[in-house]
């Protein structure tokens, strides 16, 4: 946890962390979900920092640790445009609204907004689950379902795997530009940290 602690006090000497504290987690079970949120409730609490905190991990094991007492601001998931798509990563739309009502419920932020969505623009293609449907439709797709449930947050994370800088700076720059109109078309609120892996 001190890794961890020692991160974030760098990322709020840099002013980051004003919406939210996310950390993305080595481990995925309800266990270690529950030690990393309570360390950053805590710590968020004791520095009274208006912000709001939240472990990437897969939205069942979020719901288990609600269920637990675990003090859950914002429940995250990653999202893909087709329904294989978010199949292959273990969601449905209704599970997602099951999470959505637990947080409404037992959650620890007064909401409304009380989701924070993922989409890895191009999921669906890694996957083969794109159904023959082009990645601006699927990405739009994305945005759709997220609406409705009012996310506090969506963020798009393009992963880009070409060859010359140039070419990457120019269509990571399209991208987002792409993306930022989209979610400003589907009344999300709309943030971009990018995952770049050059080859």
């Amino acid at each position: 946890m001190e890794g961890i602690l020692a991160s974030l006090k760098e990322g709020l000497s840099f002013g980051s962390g004003d919406a939210v504290i996310g950390v993305n987690p080595v481990e995925d079970n309800v266990e270690n979900f529950s030690r990393v949120m309570n360390a950053i409730a805590e710590f968020r609490d004791r520095h009274e920092i208006p912000t709001q905190t939240c472990v990437l991990a897969h939205v069942t094991t979020q719901m288990q640790a609600i269920q637990r007492g675990v003090p859950v601001d914002l429940v995250f998931q990653s999202i893909a445009g087709t329904e294989s798509a978010n199949e292959g990563f273990g969601i449905t739309a209704n599970m997602l609204s099951e999470a959505h009502d637990m947080a409404i419920k037992n959650g620890a932020a007064a909401g409304p907004n009380l989701m924070y969505f993922e989409t890895g623009q191009g999921s669906e293609v890694s996957l083969d689950c794109h159904e023959g449907v082009d990645e601006m439709t699927l990405e739009a797709r994305c945005y759709g379902l997220a609406r409705r449930f009012k996310p506090f947050m969506l963020n798009n994370v393009p992963v880009l795997s070409v060859l010359k800088p140039s070419i990457q700076a120019r269509k990571l720059s399209a991208l987002i530009l792409k993306t930022c109109s989209w979610a400003r078309c589907m009344a999300c609120q709309w943030g971009s940290p990018l995952a770049i892996r050059t080859t």
